[in-house]
């Protein structure tokens, strides 16, 4: 898996157009029968894993965006103590302080940001 640029942790979710439960098992019976049918290559998509920062001082070094016909939110731009991290700009935001944040606006989460206690964890 490392040597496709698959990170460690991430999961199949899908193979050759279809959904899998995830358990390994599905994505090899889906690689046998895409062998079977002689396809040279099949698409598997993956979810990255979740990346849990703390940051303890500001300034955070990113910057949050929303995406409008999905409301998903995501990093903007990245650099300092977040590119440090491992952040990287189009990163999905998902949680601050254990909570989930995906269904809240970006105005609500950048005040959020900003008004967090240190140490941040999200």
């Amino acid at each position: 898996a490392e040597k496709l640029g698959i990170t460690q942790g991430s999961r199949a979710c899908f193979a050759g157009g279809r959904m899998l439960a995830h358990k390994t098992g599905r994505l090899m019976k889906a690689l046998q029968k895409a062998n079977k049918r002689g396809l040279g290559e099949i698409i598997v998509g993956f979810s990255l894993p979740h990346l849990v920062i703390t940051f303890d001082e500001r300034p955070f070094g990113f910057s949050v965006d929303q995406d409008e016909k999905s409301g998903k939110l995501f990093v903007s731009f990245a650099r300092g103590a977040a590119k440090e991290k491992g952040v990287h700009t189009d990163y999905a935001l998902v949680g601050l302080e254990g909570e989930e944040v995906i269904a809240m606006d970006k105005a609500v989460v950048q005040q959020r940001l900003r008004q967090m206690p240190l140490p941040a964890k999200m």
